[in-house]
């Protein structure tokens, strides 16, 4: 059971590429990030422009 906590099991070897691992970092972080920050601006915005929910007819793809 705990073979799976030795060292050769949790390191990762020496032919990892270590380079992969800062943008996909970067990139779960900007997609938390962007929920926050849209969560900061919302009130504020709906506030502004009194728009409280969308509704169907607001956009389409058709002109």
């Amino acid at each position: 059971m705990f073979d799976k906590l030795k060292k050769e099991h949790i390191v990762a070897g020496d032919d990892f590429n270590r380079w992969k691992v800062p943008p996909a970092s970067i990139a779960i972080h900007l997609c938390i990030g962007s929920v926050y920050a849209w969560s900061i601006f919302n009130p504020p915005l709906i506030k502004e422009f009194g728009v409280v929910s969308a509704s169907s007819g607001d956009w389409g793809l058709q002109s």
